[in-house]
């Protein structure tokens, strides 16, 4: 910035490079909202988006003209169908992660999510990460500095710790009816003419909760890992809600049908000798030992209702039966081992228990099955949500947090996450399959935040020699009052020195960019060198 002069006089004096410094701080700004006056004070809106359901699109996007591209319209005139494709294509993408490299994002667009838009250009910048929180409905939400929003009622003493999860099948982002299977875990598989429908009740004030599995003649199917694989001595425990008719479809010469089972077929790497490499292929195997397969006995057989648990590793097969017919409604069940017990668990109270008797290898490369004992036998009439395969054996205390979907807590889900802040582009997504937190900006709510701004301190040192402005450079006090005059007119004496009063800092073509003003007048003297140090800030 060598271009910077600075005056005390009509005359200039240049400001050298290593005399100019820039140093960048970042300053905060509260803000406050509420639903009666954050729109006309600060230009935020707030929006709902919904899942067209039953339509499927080819890539994602609907096509021009299409009867559900103008249905569900809001009164502010956006149509929540097409806005839930806006927010997926970017937000919820893969891609959002390159603008948030040291965020720990976790993104899941469930089919329904209240928007607020807070305009950047008014606030500045971007909002300050763990600054954002809102009150809705008696919810206090919170952001956690990641981009994430939480729902502060909840604590994570009353959730199984997710360093033992080792699988997790919601389905809250299943809506069509063929399509890939994916979890967290990185558990991949495929459904197969399953469908999507609105998942298991809330207790407390009944609404359907996220999205279920509903089975009928298909099956998912989850690719073998050693994670969800079980050695003799090993603890696990699966832990899911079902919900059967009182009637089997499927019960030509089987006397149960399947729910869980991994014990029929499996992919193994084989040689392609047409494409000359090595492929995936899916057979029937022959295992001599599983960890677990639960089924329900049909109404063909005396137990119809009854839930059968199988464990087999050597000669036996361990068989337990529950002691409740569930059939007819929605039910929560735990089928564990834990340490030389062998549980079950239904609607967080213990169904049965026995001490586990197979002596052999439990261990097998049989894929996991939904729905099915693999694709072609035990069919299964009924719905599966919520699966989780854990690790380890679960205590009394965290089965009956997981039994528990009360309207309010909404345990079930193991999360205290609701949705996803966008710091930089200002969007606030509350999505989550628990129907309390659907449409939350219909109500009264009330928020705060602080945003985030880079100020610019610029310091300027100005130097001044010995020499330097000794003398008043005003003309009237110079012979002919001319500043080129080197002769002072007769009332002038040496006791006339100068005094410093302001300060201007200009370009080089003289336009002046900052005034700086001294508190008192400051002598100039000639003996020994000043200096003054200029700062002022530039947003």
């Amino acid at each position: 910035m060598s271009n910077i002069n600075y005056s005390y006089s009509p005359s200039f004096k240049r400001v050298e490079p290593e005399d100019f410094n820039i140093t960048p701080f970042t300053v905060n700004k509260l803000w406050e909202f509420n639903n009666t006056d954050y729109s006309s004070s600060y230009g935020i809106q707030t929006y709902e988006a919904i899942y067209p359901n039953g339509n499927n699109y080819p890539g994602g996007v609907i096509p021009y003209g299409h009867s559900q591209k103008y249905t569900s319209q809001l009164s502010n005139g956006f149509d929540n169908k097409l806005l839930w494709y806006s927010i997926k294509s970017n937000f919820y993408n893969d891609n959002i992660r390159q603008y948030y490299p040291d965020l720990n994002l976790k993104l899941s667009l469930h089919s329904t999510c209240s928007l607020m838009n807070i305009p950047t250009n008014i606030i500045s910048e971007k909002i300050k990460p763990g600054t954002f929180s809102l009150t809705a409905n008696s919810i206090t939400i919170t952001d956690d500095t990641n981009g994430n929003l939480l729902d502060s009622a909840y604590t994570t003493s009353d959730y199984v710790d997710s360093d033992y999860l080792v699988g997790y099948w919601g389905f809250n982002e299943q809506y069509d009816t063929e399509k890939l299977i994916l979890d967290e875990k990185g558990n991949h598989g495929i459904a197969s003419n399953v469908i999507f429908t609105p998942g298991i009740e809330t207790t407390g004030t009944v609404e359907a909760s996220g999205y279920k599995a509903d089975f009928n003649n298909s099956y998912i199917k989850i690719e073998n890992k050693n994670t969800i694989n079980f050695k003799r001595d090993e603890d696990f425990a699966l832990s899911f809600w079902v919900d059967l008719p009182i009637s089997q479809s499927a019960t030509e010469s089987v006397d149960y049908n399947s729910i869980i089972s991994k014990r029929s077929s499996g992919t193994t790497l084989n040689f392609d000798n047409v494409e000359k490499r090595m492929v995936n292929t899916e057979k029937t195997i022959n295992v001599s030992g599983w960890a677990y397969d639960i089924s329900v006995y049909n109404q063909e057989t005396s137990n119809s209702g009854k839930l059968r648990f199988s464990r087999k590793g050597g000669v036996s097969e361990l068989i337990m039966t529950s002691s409740l017919q569930i059939t007819g409604s929605q039910h929560h069940v735990v089928f564990q081992k834990s340490g030389s017990n062998i549980e079950v668990y239904i609607d967080g109270a213990l169904d049965s228990s026995t001490t586990d008797t197979v002596d052999g290898n439990t261990s097998n490369k049989a894929d996991l099955y939904f729905g099915a004992n693999g694709k072609t036998s035990n069919y299964l009439s009924g719905s599966l949500d919520e699966v989780r395969i854990y690790n380890k054996g679960l205590t009394t205390a965290e089965i009956g947090n997981l039994a528990s979907n009360d309207y309010t807590s909404g345990l079930a889900y193991q999360t205290s996450q609701i949705g996803n802040i966008f710091y930089t582009s200002g969007q606030i997504v509350i999505t989550d399959p628990r129907p309390k937190y659907k449409n939350i900006f219909d109500s009264t709510f009330s928020g705060t935040f602080k945003n985030k701004h880079e100020i610019y301190e610029h310091e300027i040192l100005c130097k001044l020699k010995e020499s330097d402005f000794n003398m008043t450079l005003n003309p009237t006090a110079r012979v002919g009052n001319s500043e080129d005059s080197q002769e002072t007119k007769g009332f002038v004496t040496g006791s006339w020195t100068p005094y410093i009063t302001t300060i201007g800092l200009y370009n080089d073509r003289y336009e002046l960019l900052a005034v700086a003003k001294l508190a008192k007048p400051i002598q100039k003297r000639n003996d020994v060198p000043m200096n003054f140090i200029v700062r002022y800030d530039v947003w």
